[in-house]
């Protein structure tokens, strides 16, 4: 029997000896595996092409720093478009009348205009120098201005309303306050405005000013300084600024009174309309975030003004006049029909604008900033 099982396992032995020499000539099965074709590198959606823009604005102390070469407006634009935004700023290079048009007509491709200049021709700009809307207290109507400049209902109509004049709206910049008299009569006072001639920069405020029982002048920009020291006119209508464009010291005008009505000046950022539209989206969406940005450095440039213009008129031997409680109850009745009266100028948009102004307004007023 052992001899049975051995001779049994040697034939098994014998036969898979060459079963596993067969196994390991034949080769392992080849499996052929086809690579994917490569994904084509998709075309660059953003354009690399670079865009210059001249940038006309006039130059002014406070706010329009922003639009200065080197300054923060080309600063950002520049970056955040990787360098594909440039501006070429020119200063002056149109008149303070002109350079709403000089945009609209593509003279210029963005720039700074005045619309305060033209407040009888463009009133639904100007709502800030209403009375009543904002406090006619510049440091308190700064910021009550740039919450409604930057409310989205009134942006969405300001897109609108420029659009309409060929222009794309960027940013409402907020100036020094444009509610001050330089004068050499006391005009702080109902009775003191009487028959006094005052030279008016625009339409709405020589509204308030002749409501209040003032004599609105037009007097040349050049013979501003002359007028006051001759006496053609008793007063001018400006800004706390405003003695620097006219030269003005203590011997040219001795009082400087900041009047009950809006000291919001209107002035607006811009850009050729045909210019914005044939920008890739991209670059387009960089202006329109550049420009809400902004609006930061202009409400603090705007701030940071009031109290060094304050300041500066009272170091040239000016003395600040204010009107008084009493006699800011008397001026209200009399300062109510000036609404009325750019209701009836300021176009379809006029009422909305108004509307969303004052609930701004109100807002901020019921704000309690400074909680015991």
């Amino acid at each position: 029997m052992k001899r049975k099982l051995i001779v049994t396992g040697l034939i098994l032995a014998l036969v898979a000896l060459p079963l596993a020499a067969a196994c390991a000539k034949s080769p392992a099965p080849t499996v052929t595996v086809t690579a994917p074709a490569p994904t084509p590198t998709p075309k660059p959606t953003v354009s690399t092409e670079k865009h210059t823009f001249t940038f006309s604005y006039y130059e002014y102390p406070t706010s329009d720093r922003i639009h200065m070469p080197g300054n923060v407006l080309q600063r950002e634009l520049y970056r955040r478009s990787d360098g594909r935004i440039q501006l070429n700023i020119v200063n002056k290079m149109f008149g303070t009348m002109d350079l709403l048009a000089a945009v609209t007509e593509g003279r210029a491709d963005m720039g700074s205009a005045w619309l305060a200049f033209l407040s009888g021709t463009y009133p639904l700009f100007n709502w800030a120098e209403l009375p009543g809307v904002t406090s006619p207290d510049a440091f308190e109507a700064t910021k009550q201005e740039w919450m409604v400049a930057t409310d989205p209902r009134l942006v969405a109509i300001y897109d609108k309303a420029f659009r309409e004049l060929g222009v794309t709206y960027l940013f409402q910049t907020l100036s020094g306050p444009s509610n001050v008299i330089y004068a050499n009569k006391p005009g702080n006072t109902v009775a003191g405005l009487k028959d006094m001639k005052v030279r008016t920069p625009g339409h709405i405020g020589g509204l308030s000013l002749q409501a209040l029982g003032a004599k609105p002048v037009q007097v040349p920009y050049e013979e501003v300084s002359q007028a006051m020291l001759t006496g053609i006119v008793d007063a001018v209508a400006s800004n706390w600024e405003g003695w620097v464009y006219y030269g003005f010291t203590g011997k040219t005008a001795k009082y400087v009174i900041p009047m009950p009505f809006g000291p919001g000046w209107a002035d607006f950022t811009v850009m050729n309309a045909k210019k914005f539209d044939s920008l890739p989206p991209d670059l387009q969406k960089v202006i329109k975030d550049v420009s809400r940005d902004v609006t930061y450095f202009v409400l603090g440039n705007a701030q940071a003004s009031v109290f060094f213009w304050v300041d500066k008129v009272q170091d040239l031997g000016m003395e600040i006049l204010q009107w008084s409680p009493e006699e800011i109850a008397k001026a209200k009745p009399l300062l109510a029909p000036v609404e009325q009266e750019w209701l009836k100028i300021a176009g379809p948009y006029g009422p909305d604008v108004l509307k969303i102004a004052k609930d701004v307004a109100a807002k901020y007023e019921a704000m309690n900033l400074y909680p015991k």
